[in-house]
C-alpha cells in the first residue's frame, strides 16, 4: 500500500475540518449499512485528530494498526 506521507496541517479552515468530519461520519454510516460494528472510541479519537489536522492519515493508520494488533486476538493484515 502506498503511503501519502502528508504532514499534519494545523492551518485547515473550518470548512475543511467539517468536510473531514463529515467524511468520517459517512464512512461509519457505510460500515453500519454493511453490518460492521461501530467505530471504537479509540478510532473516533484518531479520526478527530486527523479532522483537526493534528496528525496525518498515515499516522492514523499506524496508530490503529498498533492499537488493534495489541488489543486483539486476530492478526491484522497490513498489506
Amino acid at each position: 500500500m502506498q503511503r501519502l506521507n502528508i504532514k499534519p496541517d494545523s492551518q485547515l479552515s473550518d470548512a475543511q475540518i467539517e468536510a473531514r468530519r463529515e467524511a468520517l461520519r459517512a464512512a461509519e454510516r457505510s460500515g453500519m449499512m454493511e453490518g460492521l460494528p461501530p467505530a471504537s472510541d479509540f478510532a473516533r479519537e484518531q479520526g478527530e485528530l486527523y479532522a483537526l489536522g493534528k496528525i496525518t492519515i498515515d499516522e492514523v493508520i499506524a496508530a490503529l494498526t498498533r492499537h488493534y494488533s495489541t488489543h486483539s486476538d486476530r492478526p491484522i493484515d497490513s498489506k
